[in-house]
């Protein structure tokens, strides 16, 4: 009959990290993750040896020794049926009160001022592993989650800034309610200090990670994407393609390419504040300047925008001083490259509709 039961179970265990907190450290003490269960490094030696265990059997899968948990204690075997939905209920229960307990626990980790930057780490570690599941995510937002993203955001340590703002990414990509939650602040003011961060942070990956930030909060959200306008992000935009951070630049390509799907509008907006001839720009010096591995991005990028508006910006392009025989050039310096097929599809595609 047990074996039915853990039978019965094994759905339930794909997101379930058997994740457990002993107790908050001080701040005088380190905390590390071995068997998925913070434990309290209180010496050096303790520390070698945690390190020498940590990621053996990081995420268990339940197994009889767990349906210690559960009290089993109905022995009715006329009425397996019912039993075995009981039985899966409770699972359930203790599974989504466990769940709530840990992110609260972490959440109030990263509302502490005086927790180490290892401490802050791990919290952000263990409810990015819950938030993959869209439930669990809309949950962190209604215990109280969004708090955590202002101090997080001003933290002293990049690295607390960089996975802060990818644990914005998990949290809100293609996630309506998660992103218009983020957005309802007045003044959309974490959505300004992520703002801040692309263009003065004073450390480029956490410049690049708060633009990929910004993008998945208005991924497949129009309105939220006018929110961002609203506030800026045009100048955000047309900026990161000026700053010299490769990185940032081929980002806010990513970006714009992406977004001139959403609307003719969005198309618009970027034709009219001269994100054509900036892209021109990038193309005619990417030889020299950018890495081959970008250059598809680019070329595919402008061809996108001749499609969706070709009378404009063949206008533009034709205006560009140069343009034309630096798109040649290119020409000739992938027919030696025997790794740019794609990149020649797309200046050959280019050179025809320009005729150049």
């Amino acid at each position: 009959m047990e074996s039915n039961y853990i039978d019965g179970l094994s759905q339930f265990n794909e997101d379930l990290p058997r994740l457990q907190f002993v107790r908050s450290p001080p701040p005088s003490r380190r905390v590390t993750l071995v068997h998925d269960v913070i434990e309290v490094v209180t010496t050096q030696d303790h520390l070698v040896e945690m390190y020498s265990r940590r990621d053996i059997h990081r995420r268990n899968h339940w197994t009889a020794n767990d349906i210690e948990l559960i009290d089993l204690t109905d022995d009715d075997e006329d009425d397996d049926f019912n039993k075995r939905n009981e039985f899966q209920l409770k699972i359930l229960s203790y599974k989504l009160n466990n769940v709530h307990k840990q992110m609260n626990n972490c959440i109030n980790i990263l509302l502490d001022n005086n927790k180490h930057v290892e401490e802050l780490e791990f919290a952000i570690d263990v409810i990015a592993e819950f938030i993959i599941n869209i439930d669990y995510a809309n949950d962190f937002v209604k215990l109280g989650g969004l708090y955590i993203f202002l101090p997080c955001f001003r933290s002293e340590h990049p690295s607390v800034r960089i996975k802060t703002c990818e644990f914005l990414c998990r949290l809100v990509l293609n996630n309506q309610y998660c992103q218009n939650k983020f957005m309802e602040n007045t003044n959309c003011f974490k959505l300004q200090v992520l703002m801040y961060m692309v263009e003065n942070d004073n450390d480029d990956e956490v410049r690049v990670k708060a633009l990929i930030a910004i993008y998945s909060l208005f991924r497949r959200n129009l309105p939220v994407f006018w929110q961002f306008i609203a506030h800026g992000g045009k100048d955000l935009i047309i900026n990161s393609l000026k700053i010299p951070i490769d990185e940032l630049t081929f980002k806010a390509v990513f970006i714009i390419s992406f977004t001139c799907d959403m609307s003719n509008d969005v198309v618009e907006l970027y034709i009219d504040n001269g994100v054509v001839e900036i892209i021109s720009s990038i193309i005619m010096n990417m030889e020299n300047n950018i890495s081959s591995f970008h250059h598809e991005l680019f070329l595919s990028t402008l061809n996108q925008f001749i499609r969706l508006s070709p009378v404009r910006v063949k206008e533009i392009c034709s205006s560009v001083e140069d343009f034309g025989r630096a798109v040649t050039s290119l020409r000739v310096s992938y027919l030696n490259n025997l790794h740019s097929e794609v990149e020649m599809g797309d200046v050959l595609w280019l050179i025809r509709e320009l005729n150049l």
